[in-house]
């Protein structure tokens, strides 16, 4: 990334591979961003959800680090690229799997305020089934009882939502949208906004489009997606917030298109899993990068 560097490390003692993010040298001296990265690594140690990269470690002095699980796999762009397009079962499986994570996010008061295809990772091995992880909460904003906030003024503005665009405050709804674009990626092989225009236009475009409260987005998709595909997608990209699509109606939807039929409880697996904890100091060798 533009602040860091991630490396493949090996702990010594226990031969378990594990991601260690570094913060460039040109900010290590600098406390600002510092604890700004200190920070995104205590928020991401508050989480624990099978889709969530999970951290174990953070070096709150220099050389600031967050030690993480190693996840093998490419990023959610890599993988798109790869396939050209993903299939509506991979979409959709990949989609409950982010909904998933966002939902224990929610729980724990976090908006992540800058999904995207850089920040989450893909694996798939052979037969088995898809696995995806969020990981990279650098600028994600923490709520209090669930009030909107004030986000920071960054992120990619080709997945952010129209209140973070016109600046105004943010509560989880606006992950809903980012969601919402990715899948439509996923679906089509491109994004919206940058798929047949230069960066410059399409930032003026993706300004205008989303400060325009008159018309919702147009998304348009592979002529064999179903409509209730298509209404999925349209109803988490509602230029109005509070007519978004809750996470728990779209899994619950998603999983009676995966799963003709199905008609159980909504069941959101909360990462329960016994995960152990390794030390950090001076038990790591850097393997690659």
């Amino acid at each position: 990334g533009s602040m860091s560097t991630v490396y493949k490390a090996e702990h010594r003692l226990t031969d378990k591979s594990y991601a260690v993010k570094v913060l460039h040298p040109d900010f290590q001296r600098h406390v600002h961003f510092g604890n700004d990265f200190a920070q995104e690594g205590r928020k991401m140690a508050r989480l624990n959800h099978p889709n969530i990269i999970h951290v174990h470690h953070t070096i709150e002095s220099e050389p600031y680090c967050i030690i993480m699980d190693y996840f093998e796999g490419k990023d959610l762009g890599q993988f798109i690229r790869g396939k050209g397009r993903l299939s509506e079962e991979e979409t959709l499986t990949i989609g409950v799997q982010i909904a998933s994570a966002l939902i224990h996010m929610r729980e724990v008061g976090i908006i992540h305020c800058d999904l995207h295809t850089g920040n989450i990772r893909v694996q798939q091995e052979d037969k088995n089934p898809l696995d995806s992880r969020i990981f990279d909460l650098g600028i994600a904003a923490m709520m209090t009882r669930g009030q909107p906030v004030q986000a920071l003024p960054l992120g990619t503005l080709q997945y952010i939502s129209p209140e973070r665009v016109k600046r105004e405050k943010v509560d989880d709804k606006s992950d809903l949208f980012s969601l919402g674009l990715l899948l439509h990626e996923m679906l089509t092989g491109c994004n919206h906004f940058y798929s047949r225009k230069e960066k410059e236009e399409a930032t003026r475009d993706i300004m205008d489009a989303l400060t325009d409260d008159t018309k919702e987005l147009p998304l348009l998709f592979p002529e064999e997606t179903p409509d209730r595909l298509k209404r999925l997608i349209l109803n988490l990209v509602k230029k109005d917030s509070n007519q978004r699509l809750p996470l728990e109606d779209f899994i619950r939807e998603t999983n009676k298109i995966l799963h003709p039929g199905w008609n159980a409880p909504l069941l959101v697996v909360g990462g329960m899993a016994l995960i152990l904890i390794a030390a950090a100091g001076g038990y790591f060798r850097m393997l690659q990068k």
